[in-house]
């Protein structure tokens, strides 16, 4: 199946907006359910291991794992709109490439400038090199996926022409 209108889909636009939202509230849920050794006050964590009937706790629980159904949605809508494209666009992903990196970096200096000379040589590393480390995992997988997705469009359309 083919898309031939090169238009905005506004379904799969909410789509990608639940899917965010799903991944915010699972980023919140996981940092106020882990201690984090950059954040100086330990009183905010809040212990969801355990079985309880806190309405709040519980809903809290649910949204720590909102984040892989969210990472799931975005991923596939990004793959919905790949489906007109019949070759890997080199320069494209090039430039992903570099974003990637230059957000990457741009962090780094920020994090630099708001905590001094704390900042471990780790994070230094993983921050030259987000893609190797995982650092940015999500954009690491796309930009794995998008020299692929020509194939898999042969593939499918090769499926298409079965009876």
């Amino acid at each position: 199946m083919r898309i031939e209108n090169k238009e905005r889909n506004s379904a799969i636009e909410l789509l990608k907006i639940i899917g965010i939202i799903l991944i915010v509230m699972s980023h919140v849920a996981q940092t106020i359910s882990y201690k984090n050794p950059y954040i100086p006050i330990y009183n905010y964590v809040i212990d969801l291991t355990h079985a309880t009937s806190n309405i709040q706790h519980l809903i809290l629980s649910m949204l720590r794992y909102g984040g892989a159904i969210g990472n799931t949605i975005f991923f596939a809508c990004s793959a919905y709109f790949l489906l007109d494209s019949k070759k890997f666009n080199g320069k494209k992903w090039f430039a992903m490439l570099l974003e990637i990196w230059f957000i990457s970096v741009v962090i780094l200096v920020i994090s630099y400038l708001f905590s001094g000379d704390t900042i471990n040589k780790s994070f230094i590393i993983k921050s030259l090199f987000p893609t190797i480390f995982s650092n940015n995992w999500y954009m690491t997988c796309y930009l794995l996926f998008y020299p692929l997705h020509p194939i898999l469009n042969k593939l499918i359309d090769n499926l298409e022409k079965k009876p």
